[in-house]
C-alpha cells in the first residue's frame, strides 16, 4: 500500500480485515500517539464496507492533551474490475468522517464527506510497477461548532493524487504526489505534497508468531504551500502496517503459522463442542 493514497483493492467476500497503523513519529513530535484501527468487511465480490476509529493514546514521553476516540471514519468502496484493459482496476469510494470525541483539542468539529474515484494499473512488463491515480473531494459540513482548525481546512477542497509503487519483495519503493486546492470556489489555497516512501513486508518465516501481516513504512513528505508564496514543509512519516484476516465462513483467523492454525482450530472445535446440548435434553 501507499502512505497516503487509497488503492482500489478491497477485502475478500465474507472476510474481515483488521489493520492498524500507529503513527510512530507522534512519539517525538506530539503530546499524543494516534492509533487508527481500520475494520474492513467484504460485503460482496466487489463491495467493501469499512469503519476506522482514530484513537489517541497517552504519549509517555510528554504530558498528554487527551485520550480516547476523536474521529470515526465510515466508508464504502465499489470496485470495477478490468473495465478498460487487463490489469486495470477502478473503484469509487465514499467516506464520512464524524467527530465523536469529547476533547476539543483532538478534533476540528466538522463532518467530512469524501467521495473519490480511483484508477490503478499494474505494468506487468515493467517489474510489476503499480500506477495509481485518483480525484476526490473533501466536502465539509459545519453543522457542529468548529474547534481547532486552520482557515484553509474549513473550505471544500479538491484533491488530485498520483502514485507509483515498485515492488521488490520483501521491499517496495513508492513515490506519491498529492495536489490540494479550494478552486474554483475561492482560489486562495493550493498545496502540493511529494512523498517518497520505503516499505518492508516482514517475511512470514520471521513473523510466524503473528496471525497477520507485519510491515514497516517510512516516508518523507515535502509540502509546497500556496502557488504565490512558495514555502515547503518537511514531514517524516513512520507507520507499522498490521493486518489480520478473519474468515467468517469457517470462523477462523487466517494464521500464517501451521502450528498456530492447528492450535486455534482445536480451541475452536472445543468451544463448538461445549455448546452442543447433551443427549436426552
Amino acid at each position: 500500500e501507499f502512505l497516503s493514497i487509497e488503492v482500489p483493492d478491497i477485502e475478500r467476500r465474507r472476510h474481515i480485515g483488521i489493520s492498524m497503523n500507529p503513527q510512530l513519529m507522534d512519539i517525538i513530535n506530539n503530546d499524543y500517539i494516534r492509533l487508527p484501527i481500520q475494520f474492513k468487511y467484504g460485503l460482496a465480490k466487489n463491495i467493501e464496507l469499512s469503519v476506522r476509529p482514530v484513537t489517541y493514546i497517552h504519549n509517555p514521553r510528554r504530558k498528554t492533551v487527551g485520550l480516547g476516540i476523536a474521529d470515526l471514519d465510515m466508508g464504502i468502496k465499489y470496485r470495477f474490475l478490468h473495465i478498460l484493459r487487463r490489469h486495470v482496476s477502478m473503484a469509487f469510494a465514499f467516506h464520512t468522517i464524524y467527530p465523536v470525541g469529547s476533547n476539543p483539542e483532538l478534533m476540528d468539529g466538522y463532518v467530512h464527506y469524501k467521495p473519490r474515484l480511483i484508477v490503478s494499473k499494474t505494468l506487468e512488463d515493467f517489474h510489476k510497477l503499480q500506477v495509481v491515480s485518483s480525484i476526490g473531494w473533501n466536502l465539509i459540513d459545519g453543522a457542529s461548532e468548529p474547534l481547532l482548525v486552520e482557515d484553509e481546512v474549513k473550505k471544500d477542497i479538491t484533491q488530485l493524487s498520483f502514485g507509483l509503487r515498485l515492488p521488490r519483495d520483501p521491499f517496495a519503493w513508492s513515490l506519491e504526489f498529492v495536489y490540494t486546492t479550494d478552486k474554483p470556489d475561492n482560489g486562495e489555497y493550493e498545496a502540493l505534497t511529494v512523498t517518497p516512501g520505503w516499505h518492508w513486508n516482514i517475511p512470514r518465516e520471521q513473523a510466524e508468531w503473528f496471525p497477520g501481516d507485519l510491515g514497516l513504512s517510512l516516508g518523507v513528505g515535502f509540502g509546497f504551500m500556496d502557488a504565490k508564496d512558495v514555502e515547503y514543509i518537511t514531514k517524516v512519516r513512520a507507520t507499522i502496517p498490521i493486518h489480520v484476516n478473519v474468515d467468517l465462513e469457517r470462523g477462523e483467523v487466517e494464521f500464517k503459522s501451521e502450528e498456530l492454525r492447528d492450535a486455534f482450530r482445536k480451541i475452536n472445535e472445543r468451544l463448538k463442542g461445549s455448546k452442543q446440548p447433551e443427549p436426552g435434553r
